[in-house]
């Protein structure tokens, strides 16, 4: 899903920056954003440990 196809009918609030902190998965593997990398191209993400 990329391009026009995605794009929202309502005005949504775009978050520009995340800060999440003491955050671990079972599988041992980073925490991502989302699969749909296009609707976070502009997101900021910060992880502190």
């Amino acid at each position: 899903m990329t391009g026009h196809s995605n794009r929202k009918k309502f005005p949504y609030v775009k978050i520009k920056e995340v800060i999440i902190s003491k955050v671990t998965t079972d599988s041992g593997k980073a925490v991502r954003i989302s699969d749909i990398a296009f609707l976070f191209k502009e997101v900021k993400a910060n992880a502190y440990r």
